[in-house]
């Protein structure tokens, strides 16, 4: 990296800090019994966002820049699913079905297992339905490209995590460093607006305390102009 890089890189973890002190807040301030499911998923998807663009930062701060890598998928991931949660109806019960046909696969095959995780399907259902008579229930599977499209960010999927799954999933390319070139003065760009996205989404769908984002805004395209 460039000294000019490096400067840039500096003002942009600033940023971050900056940005992710005011998540914290903003998640701390939330009242959960004021919370619908919906807006209740958003607040955990900030959580694992602040978290992981936490540990980003130290990372990046000690000049860890090859791990640091491995945080930018969850905070994409935690990002695109909140998006989706928030622009379809019915998406939040099939993510979470989705979630537990995963989490049976770990159990053994029999009908004490079909048995266990039928129960907790008809608890979910009911959940929802109490909520919502007309919430619509679908048992349909989800994955991360539908997800990427309700949410509106279908290219973050098709480029950006597509990337970063390459060093999560132990990729040779990723391995040998064959990918930090192309990714080092990238990464924390992507982190401080997939930050800065999840503030928005609180600020639009929730009562959390936040701030006028509009200077962070500013500073933001100043540092990494949108075209760019």
């Amino acid at each position: 990296m460039n000294q000019a890089r490096s400067f840039k890189e500096m003002q942009l973890l600033a940023l971050l800090g900056e940005l992710q002190s005011l998540l914290t807040d903003a998640i701390n301030s939330l009242d959960t019994k004021k919370l619908t499911p919906e807006t209740r998923y958003l607040s955990i998807c900030a959580i694992t966002v602040n978290q992981a663009a936490g540990g980003y930062f130290i990372l990046r701060e000690r000049h860890n820049d090859y791990p640091s890598k491995f945080l930018v998928r969850p905070i994409l991931e935690a990002t695109l699913s909140a998006g989706a949660v928030m622009k379809k109806r019915g998406f939040l019960f099939r993510k979470a079905y989705s979630e537990l046909l995963e989490e049976k696969k770990a159990f053994p095959n029999d009908s004490k297992t079909e048995a266990h995780f039928e129960s907790i399907l008809n608890d979910l259902e009911s959940f929802f339905k109490k909520y919502d008579s007309h919430y619509p229930i679908e048992y349909k599977k989800v994955n991360i490209e539908y997800t990427a499209r309700l949410a509106e960010m279908l290219p973050l999927y098709e480029v950006v995590y597509r990337t970063y799954c390459k060093f999560t999933h132990g990729g040779i390319d990723a391995a040998l460093g064959q990918l930090n070139k192309m990714t080092d003065d990238l990464d924390t760009q992507f982190v401080v607006r997939l930050v800065f996205m999840m503030l928005e989404q609180l600020q639009t769908h929730t009562h959390a305390k936040i701030p006028d984002l509009l200077p962070f805004r500013n500073r933001l395209e100043v540092q990494v102009p949108a075209s760019e």
